[in-house]
């Protein structure tokens, strides 16, 4: 965050008789502008040739760096999704955005359907409460889309197209195994996702890749460098 200013306005425009101005207040936010756009924007462009698996692996860290980060601090995103995540195009490194839905634990409890994206919210049984691990679903779905280039199309369990699970085979096994532990529909045999990141580390050092940044800075304050919330 860069800074932030609340003004008062006044509708501009000829003032007709007996008609009263009405003043408007806006609360703006500015932020670091990052370069690379979207995730979304960003797969789109890739979906032909589709990205190196060790881009796979880094951008799936640098979500599950945010993530644990932001679990920690007992915040859930409740609405993780390659629209909601950005790219710096400096050093390819992916920042969580886009906080609107987000609530702290346990403070704000809410039921199945009635926040985050369809397709990317995770099923909650008996009407439980969301926690964290609805995130940690969000984030199944985005590391599939990340490694397939293409829109998932879950919006329910019961019709997952059969190519989500035909491409979990070409993965490596640790890998594979973490994406379908994470979307379980059970959402107590999903890892937390601090779990997430010391896997894909291990994965990493496994394959001898060097993690394009050490440090954790995967938060970003706003969607864009500019948010307006009146």
């Amino acid at each position: 965050m860069i800074g932030a200013t609340m003004s008062m306005k006044t509708n501009s425009g000829h003032k007709k008789k007996n008609k009263i101005s009405k003043a408007e207040s806006d609360f703006c936010i500015v932020s670091e502008y990052v370069t690379g756009g979207s995730l979304r924007s960003y797969l789109c462009k890739n979906r032909d040739k589709k990205l190196p698996i060790k881009v796979v692996c880094q951008f799936a860290l640098d979500i599950a760096k945010g993530l644990s980060y932001l679990h920690s601090k007992k915040i859930i995103h409740l609405d993780v999704k390659p629209e909601n995540i950005l790219i710096d195009s400096q050093n390819k490194k992916l920042k969580l955005a886009d906080f609107g839905e987000a609530v702290l634990n346990p403070l704000k409890l809410f039921t199945s359907g009635e926040v985050g994206t369809q397709g990317y919210m995770a099923p909650v049984l008996s009407k439980k409460p969301y926690g964290f691990k609805c995130d940690v679903y969000s984030f199944a779905i985005c590391l599939w889309e990340i490694y397939c280039c293409e829109m998932a199309y879950t919006y329910d369990l019961e019709n997952i197209p059969v190519e989500i699970y035909k491409h979990t085979c070409e993965l490596s096994k640790i890998l594979a195994r973490l994406m379908q532990s994470c979307w379980d529909t059970d959402s107590r045999r999903r890892p937390e996702m601090k779990d997430g990141v010391v896997e894909l580390e291990e994965i990493m050092k496994i394959e001898g890749w060097q993690a394009l940044s050490k440090d954790q800075n995967n938060v970003f304050g706003c969607f864009g460098f500019l948010s307006h919330a009146r």
